[in-house]
């Protein structure tokens, strides 16, 4: 993703905008798990790229949707054929077993990260 000019989570913010376009910054700080700020910064970034455009809520003006631009919408296709491709690729080295135990895995560290930032924010 570097070589098009994208990191980890602006790449990720573009391929949930591809599988759902419209999504609102909140919707998207949830998905990527990331605060509402980190998120704003990150479509700061994107938007004055030109990958991504911000809309007023039609059904709620205080609200904006956050939608890939036409030239990104075209791109994120082939990008994501890469990264299936790489992850077939890095795939090879474990069993149907191994792969699902390592997602078991990472959703448990996920829900135990989860759980610890929502302690953290309530202890404050």
């Amino acid at each position: 993703m570097r070589g098009a000019g994208l990191r980890g989570s602006s790449w990720r913010v573009l391929a949930y905008l591809y599988r759902e376009d419209g999504l609102s910054q909140t919707e998207l700080a949830q998905l990527l798990e990331l605060t509402r700020a980190g998120v704003g910064q990150i479509l700061d970034q994107l938007e004055a790229a030109g990958h991504i455009e911000r809309r007023r809520d039609v059904s709620d003006a205080r609200r904006r949707r956050v939608f890939l631009s036409a030239r990104m919408h075209a791109e994120v296709a082939p990008l994501l054929n890469m990264v299936r491709e790489f992850e077939d690729e890095l795939s090879v080295a474990f069993s149907d077993d191994e792969i699902e135990a390592l997602r078991s895995l990472l959703d448990r560290l996920r829900e135990r990260a989860a759980i610890m930032i929502s302690e953290s924010a309530d202890a404050s």
